[in-house]
């Protein structure tokens, strides 16, 4: 990939980043375990990521995208998206 490429795609080191995210939908009687066993997963793959009030996490690593892809579908409805990144700023912001 050119440079002129990888900067209209918001990179300049011309590798494009890709990220995996995953939302759901859980009823509310299922919350509870649902964020127990989420709770396990961030654990096991030692996150220290705030899962989103929205129901919504992103992640770069798609086995454990389908982790909680897999954990959500158990308790309610949930989707596997598969994104490029093509910009980023503020990263320092939290």
């Amino acid at each position: 990939m050119s440079l002129q490429n990888s900067l209209l795609h918001g990179n300049s080191t011309g590798v494009i980043k890709m990220i995996y995210i995953v939302d759901w939908d859980i009823p509310e009687e299922k919350r509870f375990l649902f964020y127990y066993y989420l709770k396990k997963i961030k654990r096991k793959y030692r996150l220290s990521v705030t899962i989103s009030t929205y129901s919504v996490v992103k992640v770069n690593d798609e086995k454990l995208a389908r982790e909680i892809f897999e954990l959500a579908s158990k308790y309610g409805k949930a989707n596997l998206y598969k994104a490029e990144l093509i910009a980023q700023a503020n990263q320092h912001l939290r």
